[in-house]
């Protein structure tokens, strides 16, 4: 589960920097995909912290 958070993280912050430099139209698109990611966040990390203790994978 780390695995997916940190990808997720990088995903999002390599499009936030890329967000700085796009003309104005492609910027909403990449507004909604970090948005996505936010929200897989937020899942992955409720999912973490419910986790049953001494359950290891």
């Amino acid at each position: 589960m780390k695995d997916t958070r940190r990808r997720l993280e990088r995903e999002r912050q390599r499009l936030l920097d890329q967000w700085a430099y796009l003309p104005e139209k492609e910027r909403a698109r990449l507004l909604v995909r970090i948005m996505d990611i936010d929200e897989h966040l937020s899942m992955v990390k409720s999912r973490s912290r419910f986790q049953l203790p001494g359950r290891t994978r």
